[in-house]
């Protein structure tokens, strides 16, 4: 592009805050995090020192807002998580059982049907065989 044209017509990422371009994405990141630009939007890079009592004060209002949420009752951050397992290993018990309880069922079925096929014919076809196989009977 010629050199007249304004930063923010020219190919690239244009940050309006520093007025400059940047040719791809990745330079444009570094740069939003960067020092230049965080200075030229009135930040601080530089991080608050704190003392032991605000972080115990901090986590004990965490920890009332936590209670306060779930009714009184003291809740772990896991809590959430820890129920979704539960949960999880009812349901594969359950699916088991179901399973398990489906196959004696059909255990069930097929010797009620082999007992009817075994008294529908009279064991006749057993001994026909037996017979044609050559053999006497067993009794």
């Amino acid at each position: 592009m010629g050199a007249n044209v304004p930063l923010n017509q020219q190919a690239g990422y244009y940050c309006s805050v520093c007025d400059c371009v940047l040719r791809d994405s990745k330079t444009y990141l570094d740069h939003i995090n960067g020092k230049f630009h965080q200075r030229a939007l009135g930040m601080s890079m530089r991080v608050e020192r704190s003392t032991v009592d605000q972080v115990k004060n901090r986590l004990a209002m965490h920890r009332k807002r936590r209670e306060e949420r779930a009714g009184g009752e003291d809740l772990t951050v896991l809590d959430g998580f820890e129920a979704k397992v539960r949960q999880a290993e009812e349901e594969e018990r359950r699916a088991r059982e179901d399973l398990k309880r489906q196959r004696e069922e059909d255990r069930a079925e097929e010797e009620r049907k082999e007992k009817e096929r075994g008294v529908a014919s009279g064991l006749a076809a057993d001994d026909d065989i037996a017979k044609l196989m050559g053999f006497g009977s067993f009794t």
